[in-house]
């Protein structure tokens, strides 16, 4: 009989997958050179070294796999294990006998290379455990350089908050061991968005912590080298040209056009999980007989969006298996926070905020599992903590595969609680847009038996739409914007409406009299106590005024109150849509109108009536209360306190209940009452221009401020989302200039960055008035459509308080197409929008504007969300 052939073992996957490589892997790892070369040589030329980058970079991989080798191999280093501070007390172990519980997990991670035992580390320093830790010395004897390497460092700053001023205490014992031994060698790694947290503590280290690598995701040749490079010791291989093909298609990334379409552009950089998700997969699908890779191979096995929607899907699963115990976590809810939160409508990614307990509508410990997944990642901005998708990549394969899903699970359902009519019924649900369909056919008759499943679907759908604003205007915020929650400690919970300054510069909170409480001096919070605001955490000032009337007649205005913040409290007079409030205006008859309530968000109506007087009862009579507006507008008693707005940014109200009618009470007249002006037009200006990229080979001129006399308004003539940090990579990346070329960039929600000192002159080349010019630039592309009223305001306000402080004429501001050589900037649609522009600025001086206020940006570099195509337009 013959005998029967085993079948050939199945070769290891060279792949590794979605986790770092660990030091065993090193032979898979590929590219990365030119990293490796520049961190080894800071390493041993430093003392302390800080490498830093996004979540999902691959930090943790550059070191296992090519830092620590090649600095044990070839540089001849002691390297002691990877160290973390943070980590599970041992047994017989207090918490409380620990004299600093960062460095005890330190000394921890290298026990094992001691006879110590973990109670003898509890008071022990990092130099006298270096000290218990044998040295190795090269061949003459001489002492090797000995590296100690702190992964994952920003677990300094969020792990064990108590314990805060360890801390200090932890670097201060760093810099002693880098003192008592010059061979002594220390590597920090964290993410980029707690690089603030640690330059609080740079002071504490030798030369402050001054050399620093920040490592960038992968780029083509990078990407290329580990696509093809695990290969060599297979017996597989690409055909020529396939790689690319593959890296080709991870760079895609989704940009809006001018008309509003989106369309799929090469991106500068590939996630490294991404990239292994569909190397593993690729590898995994391949029969066992194919060795040659080709394009039909890749096109049928490779399936770019097939892989990384197996990764969706598997990290969605994994998320709503192990912390499904949350109510507010269903796999419902959660696609959905993906899909309407996570992607604008333009297709492109959205960033969702963090609250203290939800990140838009999803509970924060799903956010972070997913983000251990590397499916999402968070940055800081502005002191908040905001979350996006790791790349465009995921756009396509989330909206399709929550479709099918929503599909599959609505046909279940159907299955066990109707007929057929209503599995289309819940089919034609899962498609969203289509939704009014669904409503015009169940006014028929013959669909009014809906069943009571299909029904609560229904109302899961309409409800998550709109749970991230909601989530946000509920949840702690700072600095203080219009829409959120506020309330007295003895009150419940109602709207911040907008801000008021009296004579001597106090600055108050301005909202109706039932939510700020009836107690002068009392407390006031921010959440208000009926959304989980406490004391003291919460407490933003006091309550100034409490006007309600008790008999007789009144102003309609007592029914509004104001609150002092306390001082430091950091606000923002920026409202959504319409950017920086411009002045007030009074309410008129069939006048467009916004509320921004911290209940229903942002409405829009009509004034109805104005000038009339209503009456109440207080529990004391009736009481009439005189100039009262109305509006087709509905509110709830959490809308109290809202501002009310018109289109163009002008204050018209704050809205206020009196039993279950809404009215509003006109601006100028509560402002009258209480003797304060509106909060003077103002925007956040945060300075930007030393973190931006700048050429090593050259600098622009520099000029005396005195000589400004000119401002020049330009756009970028790109998507609006790209970011000022993606405009000076490519000033200087391609157009090969020193920097960026604009001294100011408004964003389309009406953020205003300083991108260069005014001394400098940014020039692309030469052009009139430029040497004495301020150049402030609208990003975004104005050839079809003017700028969004938050945008032009925003300049308008720059504008205005730059034009107060160098003495510049309206005469004197240009559009960059007025001025040679010709330049389409800012757009053809400049001739409609500069009369306004201008209007506006003229306004803004006649009544008086503050000088510039600039404050430091966090030091991070955000996330390019989109590729200019052609470059700034100048």
């Amino acid at each position: 009989m013959a005998e029967t052939m085993a079948p050939p073992a199945p070769v290891r996957n060279p792949y590794v997958g979605p986790k770092p490589f660990e030091i065993r892997e090193r032979e898979l790892f590929f590219g990365r050179n030119w990293e490796s070369e520049q961190l080894i040589a800071l390493v041993i030329a430093h003392p302390a070294v800080l490498l830093y980058a996004q979540s999902g970079a691959g930090k943790s991989s550059l070191l296992n796999a090519k830092v620590l080798p090649e600095l044990e191999a070839q540089e001849g280093c002691e390297l002691l294990p990877v160290a973390r501070v943070r980590g599970d007390l041992p047994p017989g172990i207090r918490a409380e006998t620990i004299t600093n519980l960062y460095m005890f997990n330190t000394l921890m991670s290298w026990a094992e290379m001691t006879d110590l035992q973990p109670a003898q580390l509890v008071t022990m320093s990092l130099a006298e455990f270096l000290r218990q830790v044998p040295r190795q010395g090269d061949e003459d004897g001489y002492p090797v350089l000995r590296v100690l390497i702190f992964d994952q460092f920003e677990e300094m700053f969020t792990f064990y908050p108590e314990r805060w001023p360890e801390r200090e205490q932890f670097f201060h014992q760093v810099s002693d061991a880098l003192t008592a031994d010059p061979y002594l060698r220390v590597m920090f790694v964290i993410r980029e968005d707690y690089l603030a947290p640690i330059d609080a503590f740079a002071e504490f280290l030798p030369e402050h912590l001054r050399s620093r690598f920040r490592m960038e995701r992968l780029e083509s040749d990078d990407a290329l080298a580990a696509v093809e490079g695990p290969l060599e010791k297979t017996d597989r291989s690409f055909v020529p040209g396939v790689a690319q093909r593959l890296v080709n298609e991870l760079l895609k990334i989704r940009v809006e056009g001018a008309a509003g379409q989106t369309d799929e552009k090469p991106g500068r950089f590939i996630e490294p999980v991404q990239l292994q998700v569909v190397l593993q997969n690729l590898w995994e699908a391949l029969p066992p007989d194919v060795m040659e890779i080709t394009a039909d191979s890749l096109e049928t096995f490779g399936d770019v969006d097939q892989a990384l929607t197996k990764f969706y899907e598997r990290a969605v699963s994994d998320t709503v298996q192990r912390i499904g115990g949350i109510r507010e976590l269903t796999e419902w809810r959660l696609r959905n926070w993906f899909e309407d939160e996570l992607i604008t409508p333009a297709g492109t990614r959205g960033l969702v905020y963090r609250g203290t307990r939800r990140t838009g509508s999803a509970p924060n410990q799903a956010v972070d599992m997913l983000e251990s997944h590397h499916l999402i990642r968070g940055e800081r901005r502005a002191g908040a903590r905001w979350y996006e998708l790791t790349h465009d990549r995921f756009i396509g394969p989330i909206q399709r595969a929550n479709r099918r899903w929503r599909i599959s699970t609505l046909k279940q359902l159907a299955k066990v609680t109707a007929g057929l009519m209503v599995a289309i019924i819940l089919v034609l649900i899962a498609f969203g847009p289509v939704y009014n369909v669904i409503l015009q056919f169940t006014q028929r008759a013959e669909l009014q038996a809906v069943s009571a499943t299909a029904t609560v679907a229904i109302a899961e759908v309409q409800a998550t739409s709109t749970a991230v604003a909601e989530s946000v205007r509920k949840d702690r915020v700072r600095p203080l914007r219009s829409g959120l929650s506020i309330g007295g400690q003895d009150a419940t919970a109602g709207t911040l409406g907008y801000f008021a300054v009296d004579e001597r510069g106090q600055v108050y909170v301005i909202s109706a009299a039932s939510v700020l409480g009836s107690t002068i001096d009392g407390l006031i919070l921010q959440p208000g106590p009926f959304d989980g605001g406490q004391t003291p955490n919460d407490v933003i000032g006091r309550l100034s005024t409490n006007y309600i009337p008790l008999r007789g007649r009144a102003s309609v205005a007592n029914l509004t109150a104001l609150a002092a913040l306390a001082e430091g409290m950091e606000f923002n007079g920026g409202v959504t849509g319409v950017g920086p409030i411009l002045g007030t205006r009074e309410p008129e008859l069939g006048a467009t109108i916004r509320k921004l309530g911290r209940a229903t968000g942002e409405q829009t109506g009509r004034i109805t009536a104005v000038a009339r007087s209503v009456t109440f009862d207080f529990g004391t009579g009736e009481i009439r209360l005189e100039g009262a507006a109305f509006t087709d507008i509905e509110g709830t008693a959490g809308d109290a306190g809202a501002l009310v707005f018109d289109p163009e940014g002008y204050a018209i109200g704050i809205f206020v209940m009196m039993g279950e009618q809404g009215v509003v009470v006109p601006m100028t007249t509560l402002l009258d009452l209480f003797e304060v002006t509106l909060l003077p037009p103002q925007v956040q200006i945060q300075d930007k221009s030393a973190l931006l990229r700048h050429s090593s080979g050259g600098q622009y001129a520099g000029r005396d401020e005195a000589s400004i006399d000119s401002i020049v308004i330009h756009h970028t003539g790109n998507p609006p989302d790209v970011t000022v940090e993606r405009i000076a990579e490519y000033a200087v990346d391609t157009l090969g200039l020193p920097g960026i070329t604009y001294h100011y960039c408004v964003t389309a929600d009406g953020m205003v960055f300083q991108t260069q000192p005014l001394a400098v002159i940014p020039t692309q080349g030469d052009r009139e008035k430029k040497e004495t010019s301020i150049d402030v630039c609208l990003i975004g592309n104005f050839t079809d459509a003017s700028p969004p009223r938050a945008q032009l305001n925003a300049t308008a306000v720059l504008v205005a308080q730059l034009a107060s402080t160098y003495h510049i004429p309206l005469t004197a501001i240009f559009g960059r197409s007025e001025l040679q050589p010709p330049s389409a900037s800012p757009g053809q649609t400049w001739l409609i929008w500069r009369p306004v522009l201008l209007d506006l600025v003229s306004k803004l001086l006649a009544g008086g504007v503050p000088a510039p206020q600039v404050t430091p940006a966090p030091t991070f570099t955000p996330v390019p969300t989109a590729t200019p195509e052609g470059g700034p337009g100048n």
